[in-house]
């Protein structure tokens, strides 16, 4: 039975699959405009490795094809894949290592939750497509992957709020009072939610908050950056933000599916 079939009267289903086309889209599009690879953030290329223009550029053109069948729902599941191989293998591996050999617990920690929330989202997506008979094992299979990740990658960031307020109250824009106070509440915000989706408790209720939570913060906050200093990292973070709100809806309602199936 064909899952995007069995929810296509799902309004937050066919919303978030076309965001996070459209952000799986403007990662391949940046990546061609700034000649690198952006989508999760990976360390700055080897400069004993040739070939950084190449790859930009055909991940990029991997990304904005995928995102265009997603849009279109032509065949899009071994494209998604691609897309979450790039991410996963590239970025997140990358990412992951750095946190390791540098213990880094900052940038490096941060992109290596961004790689693996957004790669493991893409494998998510692809479940609401793929056509198979016996598919509760999958929606299982990759609702917990992508739990976990997304888990992982909002509590780290909500730890960070209080490690980091001193850069984070930065980003409070100037018209909001009391930086330091939103800050904080921002902070424990995600370190809740994610807590939530490690632990599997109030998880669809913790996704769907989630997922409002960080799409207000693109409106009043990533999209006003991105316009007043239009840089590689601004735009970055804008599609960062869209991506990751669009996967904590779609998680919300494959957690329900998973515990109906």
């Amino acid at each position: 039975m064909h899952l995007l079939a069995e929810t296509e009267m799902n309004l937050t289903v066919r919303i978030s699959t076309f965001s996070y086309a459209m952000s799986i889209m403007a990662f391949g599009f940046l990546q061609i405009i700034f000649n690198r690879v952006v989508a999760g953030r990976p360390p700055a290329w080897p400069s004993w490795l040739p070939g950084e223009l190449v790859f930009a550029y055909l991940s990029g053109v991997l990304f904005a094809v995928t995102g265009l069948l997603v849009v279109l729902n032509v065949k899009p599941v071994k494209a998604l894949i691609g897309v979450a191989i790039v991410i996963l293998f590239w970025s997140g591996l990358q990412n992951v290592y750095a946190v390791i050999s540098r213990l880094d617990y900052g940038f490096s920690l941060t992109s290596a939750g961004k790689a693996l929330t957004i790669g493991s989202g893409s494998l998510l997506v692809a479940v609401f497509f793929h056509n198979q008979e016996n598919h509760s094992s999958q929606i299982v299979l990759w609702t917990s992957l992508c739990r976990y990740s997304t888990g992982f990658f909002l509590l780290v960031s909500g730890v960070q709020h209080f490690l980091f307020a001193d850069f984070v109250k930065l980003l409070v824009p100037n018209w909001i009072p009391g930086p330091y106070f939103w800050t904080y509440l921002a902070g424990a915000a995600l370190a809740l939610t994610g807590f939530s989706l490690l632990m599997n408790s109030k998880a669809k209720l913790a996704a769907t908050l989630g997922g409002w939570m960080i799409f207000t913060w693109l409106i009043i906050l990533h999209i006003p950056r991105a316009i007043g200093n239009p840089t590689q990292n601004e735009w970055t973070a804008v599609v960062e933000a869209l991506s990751v709100s669009s996967i904590l809806h779609l998680l919300s309602q494959s957690l329900k599916r998973s515990s109906e199936g």
